[in-house]
């Protein structure tokens, strides 16, 4: 039985809490609010995020980091990515010496278009990395419907350690050893935002396919660049994920919908309530010279029109197939 400390009590947080739970370990959820680590102690409830799910006896919750860093040594990041910083430095003092980090945050850093793995060893670098990737919307992991995620680290051993310890018969998790393609394919959440602009501007399938095969070919070149593995991208973290996002469910593609129908960007924010990840990284990923982040930024901080910019970048960006020749021989 291993003990576990689920950081971030959100919709995600508490759907991990549960499923590593499930699976016969201590977990302990920490909460950013003390009243709402209270409340689940009282009802074994989450008030705030999934409140039909019945957590596990063997869920504790506290509003303590230093009660949380110091319950076990095998730590799950479900916070908002923009607050991982902040979240790590103060953790820092506390972690211990053979700290095991699985990063389930989505997104990149938006001031300085770090992503989890660089910033975990900038600020804890003794921590052995992780990252969970793949399509999952906690909603469906809360009700037990069948998800399958992929969990990626540097070294075969520790990826195959939290398959072990998170996976149930309806949360399956595969491993890998490319952390950078798994990174790489955070900029899913950038294309579900133009995604859901085309919905919400009704401009068709066709569009909507040019725009996600866009999408596509943007995580393959920066995978690439990052010295990724091409399969990842085709795989559960990269094709799968990207699916997942440009569905009603996703709050980006929902964010683009109301966009397209003539929303400012702080309005659009407002109506989905939740955090939306990709709202940081297409700023991120528009300062790599990303030609779709670039346009997404364009609306979401520049106050461009969602119809004209998209118009644009359909015009001109290459689509999925115009790779170089470099490109596709690294792609095997």
């Amino acid at each position: 039985m291993a003990h576990i400390v689920v950081f971030g009590a959100g919709d995600w947080g508490t759907a991990l809490a549960s499923v590593a739970a499930s699976n016969g370990h201590r977990v302990c959820l920490w909460c950013r609010r003390a009243p709402q680590a209270r409340a689940i102690i009282a009802t074994g409830r989450n008030p705030d995020y999934l409140p039909e799910l019945a957590l596990p006896s063997n869920v504790e919750a506290t509003g303590s980091l230093a009660e949380a860093a110091v319950f076990g040594k095998r730590w799950i990041a479900a916070v908002p990515f923009q607050a991982l910083r902040e979240i790590w430095q103060h953790l820092k003092p506390l972690a211990p010496h053979d700290l095991r980090v699985c990063n389930a945050a989505r997104g990149m850093e938006a001031l300085t278009g770090l992503t989890g793995s660089a910033l975990c060893h900038e600020v804890i670098p003794g921590a052995v990395y992780s990252v969970l990737g793949g399509p999952a919307f906690p909603e469906d992991v809360a009700q037990g419907h069948a998800t399958a995620l992929v969990v990626a680290s540097s070294l075969t051993e520790e990826a195959l350690e939290w398959q072990v310890l998170l996976s149930t018969p309806g949360f399956r998790v595969f491993i890998s050893r490319d952390v950078r393609g798994v990174e790489a394919t955070m900029a899913n959440s950038v294309t579900a935002i133009a995604a859901g602009m085309v919905r919400g501007l009704g401009l068709g399938d066709a569009a909507m396919t040019a725009i996600i095969t866009l999408g596509m070919a943007e995580i393959a070149r920066r995978s690439r660049n990052m010295k990724g593995v091409p399969g990842t991208v085709l795989g559960l973290a990269g094709a799968g994920d990207l699916w997942r996002f440009c569905t009603e469910n996703s709050r980006e593609f929902r964010m683009g919908v109301l966009l397209g129908q003539d929303k400012s960007p702080e309005d659009a924010l407002a109506e989905v309530k939740h955090t939306v990840e990709g709202y940081h990284t297409a700023r991120a990923l528009a300062a790599q010279s990303c030609p779709l982040a670039q346009a997404v930024a364009q609306v979401l901080f520049n106050r461009g029109k969602p119809r004209k910019v998209l118009e644009d970048l359909l015009k001109d960006a290459p689509l999925g197939g115009d790779f170089t020749e470099e490109e596709l021989q690294s792609m095997g």
